[in-house]
């Protein structure tokens, strides 16, 4: 999209005025037809952006960690409108090393890192310290290796007691072999341990640790149906009440909730969300938008510019193109099936 200072000229040609130097050096002290051009082209952005709430140009996508028994949560400061049908609850990962390389939560045993994998010989092992299990809960964990057996365990202590011990093989030489399995956590901190015990040289490409739970959709209920249905329950501080979070709701002040209220900090909520607009400031600043959309913002600046010189019939022109422009976003951007309906 051209920048503030193009899309305040483009408007200026149109309305046969003088244009603004395109390098910005009067810009800021713009007067007259061109100060106010200036306001019309970021009202005429302003106008384009809240002509539907779901512009792809704006969506972004949301994250928060859950902080156990709390409730609610902010959402992010450039929001405009949130799609409370997308939220997703996924359990944190407790370990997640996708580049051994660049993690330092290994301490390894004679095992070297190469390319970012984890290279072990004969004998080698790495292990991880994890502190945020939660006793009784079954856990999930994911990773690859390739060249050799591995063998994955899981202890209460640093080559303790083991509750999980189990050797896993390459099936795949070319792609390595991706291995899950589970185990059930019996204190808050675990040391998980990789190593090989065969002669030939193993590599670990990821291991991924997790809570034992596939990630679920949340169901969208309105502030009114929580308060009806579950406040009660949630304002009772009674910990036994809190668990995985199935419901998700609008609070009174801006903010999103969830029921149960969260039983511990490790879920991470997803979501989909549209940004506002931040008016253009800058001569060189430009707004999110394709470039084949300047004409559309332009068409609105003038409709502004006529109606500040009276002339109706020149405004209704601009009206007129600006609208034939809403449509033509929406046709290209919005669902096509939904897009005949006037502006």
């Amino acid at each position: 999209m051209a920048d503030y200072v193009t899309l305040v000229n483009r408007t200026l040609e149109s309305l046969n005025e003088i244009t603004l130097a395109t390098n910005g050096t009067d810009f800021s002290s713009s007067r007259g037809i061109q100060s106010a051009v200036k306001t019309f082209v970021n009202q005429s952005i302003n106008d384009i952006y809240n002509s539907e709430l779901q512009w792809s140009f704006l969506h972004s996508d949301g994250t928060q960690a859950t902080t156990a028994g709390t409730a609610e949560y902010s959402l992010p400061s450039d929001y405009r409108h949130v799609d409370y049908d997308t939220f997703i609850v996924t359990p944190t990962q407790l370990v997640s090393t996708n580049n051994f390389s660049s993690d330092a939560n290994w301490t390894h045993t004679n095992s070297s890192i190469s390319g970012g994998f984890l290279v072990l010989d004969q004998n080698d092992s790495a292990q991880q310290t994890i502190t945020s299990f939660i006793n009784n809960r079954q856990y999930r964990a994911t990773f690859r290796i390739t060249g050799s057996t591995v063998t994955l365990k899981v202890g209460t202590s640093s080559g303790g007691t083991q509750i999980k011990s189990e050797d896993f093989t390459i099936t795949n030489e070319g792609e390595g072999t991706v291995h899950t399995t589970t185990f059930g956590a019996t204190a808050s901190t675990l040391y998980i341990t990789l190593t090989n015990t065969t002669s030939t040289q193993a590599k670990v490409d990821f291991i991924n640790i997790t809570e034992d739970i596939d990630p679920q959709r949340l169901q969208h209920i309105t502030y009114e149906d929580f308060a009806r249905n579950y406040r009660e329950t949630d304002a009772s501080i009674d910990s036994s009440s809190y668990g995985t979070p199935e419901y998700v709701y609008p609070t009174q002040d801006g903010k999103f909730g969830l029921h149960p209220i969260p039983d511990r900090g490790n879920y991470t909520v997803l979501f989909e969300y549209w940004t506002t607009h931040t008016e253009l400031s800058a001569y060189d600043d430009t707004p999110t938008l394709a470039t084949r959309y300047q004409d559309i913002v332009v068409s609105r600046a003038k409709y502004y510019a006529y109606m500040l010189r009276g002339d109706a019939d020149m405004a209704d022109r601009c009206m007129v193109q600006y609208q034939d422009g809403i449509k033509r976003m929406r046709l290209e951007l919005i669902n096509r099936d939904e897009v005949m309906r006037s502006v």
